[in-house]
């Protein structure tokens, strides 16, 4: 709606252009008016765009319908020339510099304030005569689109629309080119199509068109685009806006609309083509498509998993010999979702009032999420992988097994095999549910009921009759830890007594990474959609400073009391920081060195500290080997480990 400021600067009807009518012109039209009156009628029609079943269906569309665009990154700021168009598309007037005054057919048109910046003229009333829609900029920039309608008496003049800024900073650009020329009586601007233009207007085909404005942020182009319905009275059909980078998927994006029949129907439909150019590397486009359909616009379905799709085929393509390539690739598609889909936090696209498109689950970004994965074990990044693999879980992604094949397949070619010793130790029953930790090189622990203690070189085993603390503890051994969930506030691990075990009530809970419900989802109650949800958390140990988890690349420290209270805000440690020592877990040294944690390709070692690094260690026949790692131990060395898998348990050594 139009602010009071600017509904007073509408200026009254003006009479200077008049048209000049004969009594014989009156007399042939009214003539020519009977004679299509009783002309048959064919009124079962389609209704375009939702209009009212009485309203006039737009005839058919010219091909080839010119396109309103804000020019893509990197393309050159000519205009290309504009196609022919029918009589029954409008005229497209654009001014470099915003004018004061309109040829409009063979009237003129004045403005009290301000100025027009671009039109789009045609007969709306279809009674002979040429109106106009006006985009208007206003001396405080303000951009209003005006209706200016040509009767007996003059232009009458009546408010469309605002074109507010994509951002509350953002700024209508103003022209780097030399004002148009103007006429010596003052009666003429000559229209200037120009891309550097502030506002475009642009025929989308008949009874179609489009302006679009340039704002900017600071360096940033922030285009608008505006689609008008030209009917008597002309109405918006769709707005589509470029959101600020800030906080959001990096790069210049840019919008282009034109009009086109996609599907064949007959009608004009919407085509809003938006392309992302990354910081660094080539651009990504994708043309979605509103359809005309009875009840109004419909966003065709096909995109952007299309172009996402074939994006994520490319990069599976280049996964073999160029891996990098297939990354960037892969990334590609990925900034693209993220752009535009409305379940993205960082979309840049806003259609109408809402952030983003409806995107289904997609297969594209799912193959591309899984190829990222592939290319970084690849390149021996495998911490940044397993993140990758991670996000495989997440919602939105139809994940199949093929596309979950390329990831594992990835790591088992990164994995070390030379030089990994791997031999069965003994039984033990697959349902048995026992921790394992090792006191040093040859001594495992077995948390069975009694627990047993084995002699790694003689496989000998007894047990022993007095109660052991589990594996995680704190400092004095009163406390453990249960399984990692997720909560209202976050992912957590509850606090237990040491002396009741597992099925007591916790005493408390560690946070470990603080997170918000999702938007919507009542909590608390904790929803039954959290029970399997651990965020990718693994638990490490308990040191003095509290207890540490980890998850790819990032280690976590949640700090506790000496009573298992919370001491404070969870952190992560700094990239080549020891984790807190001394720490008492099951598969990290005692020094807070190394730690192993077991993936379906093998044993994943990270060395921590200075120097650190990761490696997947992955014997000769561990893929023969049935059932999943139920419990992990890592020797105080670093270089042995034991793994309960199926129904035994296997000693590794590297």
């Amino acid at each position: 709606m139009l602010s009071p400021s600017a509904r007073a600067a509408l200026p009254p009807p003006t009479r200077d252009a008049a048209p000049a009518r004969t009594a014989r012109a009156a007399l042939a039209a009214a003539i020519g008016a009977l004679a299509l009156a009783t002309a048959g009628c064919s009124c079962n029609h389609l209704v375009p765009f939702g209009l009212d079943a009485g309203a006039p269906t737009a005839p058919a569309k010219t091909p080839g319908a010119p396109s309103a665009e804000a020019p893509p990154p990197g393309a050159p700021s000519t205009p290309p020339a504009p196609p022919a168009q029918s009589q029954d598309a409008p005229k497209a007037e654009t001014f470099a510099t915003p004018v004061p005054q309109l040829d409009v057919g063979d009237a003129k048109f004045s403005l009290t304030e301000g100025g027009v910046a671009a039109a789009l003229i045609t007969d709306l009333d279809d009674d002979g005569d040429q109106d106009a829609v006006l985009a208007r900029v206003l001396p405080d920039g303000s951009l209003t689109l005006l209706v200016a309608t040509r009767g007996p008496d003059g232009f009458s003049l009546a408010p469309l629309a605002t074109v507010d800024p994509p951002a509350p900073d953002a700024k209508l650009a103003t022209s780097t080119s030399p004002t148009p020329a103007v006429a010596p009586d003052g009666a003429g601007h000559p229209s200037a199509p120009d891309a550097d233009a502030p506002v475009r207007a642009v025929s989308l085909g008949p009874r179609f068109g489009a302006f679009v404005a340039r704002f900017t942020s600071g360096d940033e182009a922030l285009p608008v685009a505006v689609a008008l319905r030209l009917d008597q009275p002309p109405r918006v059909l769709e707005r589509w806006a470029v959101l600020p980078a800030d906080g959001r998927v990096p790069g210049a994006v840019s919008l282009a609309v034109r009009g086109a029949d996609a599907d064949g129907d007959g009608h004009v439909d919407l085509v809003a083509t938006v392309a992302l150019a990354p910081p660094q590397g080539p651009p990504s486009s994708v043309d979605l498509v509103w359809l005309d359909r009875p009840s109004g616009l419909s966003l065709s379905p096909d995109e952007p998993e299309q172009s996402i799709a074939t994006l994520a085929d490319q990069a599976r393509g280049a996964l073999g010999n160029a891996p990098g390539d297939a990354l960037d690739l892969a990334d590609r598609a990925l900034q693209l979702r993220a752009a535009l889909c409305a379940s993205s936090p960082r979309a840049r696209l806003q259609v109408g009032s809402a952030r983003g498109v409806r995107c289904p689950r997609s297969k594209g970004a799912a193959l591309a999420t899984a190829v990222r994965a592939a290319a970084l074990a690849k390149a021996g990044a495998l911490l940044d992988a397993l993140d990758a693999q991670r996000a495989l879980d997440r919602p939105g992604l139809d994940v199949t097994d093929k596309t979950r094949a390329v990831v594992e397949g990835a790591l088992t070619a990164a994995a070390q095999t030379e030089g990994v010793g791997l031999r069965k130790l003994g039984p033990l029953a697959a349902e048995v549910d026992a921790p394992l930790s090792m006191r040093d090189d040859d001594t495992l622990l077995v948390y069975t009921s009694p627990a047993r203690k084995v002699d790694l070189a003689t496989g000998a085993s007894s047990w022993i009759v007095r109660q052991l603390v589990p594996p995680i503890h704190d400092p004095l051994g009163r406390f453990t830890v249960g399984p990692v969930r997720r909560g209202c506030d976050g992912y957590f691990a509850p606090i237990i007594d040491a002396a009741l075990g597992p099925q007591s009530a916790p005493l408390g809970h560690a946070l470990i990474e603080p997170v918000e419900p999702p938007s919507g989802v009542r909590c608390p109650p904790t929803p039954s959609s959290f029970a399997q949800d651990t965020g990718g958390w693994s638990l490490l140990g308990w040191a003095p400073q509290g207890l540490v988890a980890v998850r790819g690349a990032e280690v976590r420290v949640a700090p506790l009391d000496a009573h298992g209270h919370a001491a404070g805000p969870s952190f992560a440690l700094r990239s080549g920081a020891l984790a807190p020592a001394p720490i008492a877990g099951p598969a990290i040294t005692p020094d807070g060195r190394i730690y192993a944690r077991a993936l379906p390709a093998g044993l994943l070692v990270q060395t921590l500290g200075p120097g650190g690094g990761a490696r997947l260690i992955r014997p000769e026949g561990w893929a023969a080997l049935e059932g999943s790692v139920e419990a992990l131990a890592l020797a105080p060395s670093g270089r042995r480990a034991v793994a309960h898998k199926g129904a035994a348990l296997y000693v590794l050594d590297w």
